[in-house]
């Protein structure tokens, strides 16, 4: 920071040690703490390249995770997608104690058993050649989707406190 007689020094916020110096020629402003160079503005390509750079790091995020979904089938469509058929299943469960709590107040309208899932599902049936494989495939690269966002989204978060309790302290 140059000092000389026609120099202010003003602080700008109480948290931060940023200084800005009027100078009878030219304004400027110095950190008093670090000597770095502020960044430069982007140009419009150099937003276009960091864009392209975004999209993709996410495709690659979305392709690994529908490849872990995709080798991980069984647990996929077992667990979370037919799941709620499944008697152990924590919807299914609470479905049908609802159904016989329902049945007693008004057996006239609900059955015992009217509000569990499972009770009469149909038989999965595919009717096209390859069918189930493109199935597979959709469900794949659908998790892998909604994980990669989850996961974008958690990672955003905490990104953004960081940021925050840098700025506050």
């Amino acid at each position: 920071m140059h000092k000389s007689i026609s120099t202010i020094n003003l602080k700008v916020l109480s948290t931060s040690n940023f200084y800005i110096c009027c100078n009878a020629k030219d304004m400027t402003a110095q950190s008093s703490e670090s000597t770095e160079t502020p960044k430069e503005e982007m140009s419009f390509l150099d937003h276009l390249e960091e864009l392209r750079w975004h999209i993709m790091r996410s495709a690659i995020a979305i392709v690994s995770l529908g490849v872990v979904a995709f080798i991980n089938k069984n647990f996929v469509f077992d667990g979370i997608i037919l799941g709620p058929k499944n008697s152990d299943f924590l919807t299914f469960r609470l479905l049908c104690k609802a159904s016989v709590k329902l049945n007693q107040l008004m057996p006239s309208i609900f059955g015992a058993d009217t509000l569990c899932i499972g009770q009469n599902m149909p038989q999965l049936q595919n009717i096209n050649m390859a069918g189930q494989f493109t199935s597979h495939i959709m469900t794949s690269i659908v998790v892998g989707l909604i994980v990669g966002l989850l996961v974008g989204f958690a990672v955003g978060l905490e990104v953004g406190a960081a940021s925050i309790s840098t700025n506050t302290s």
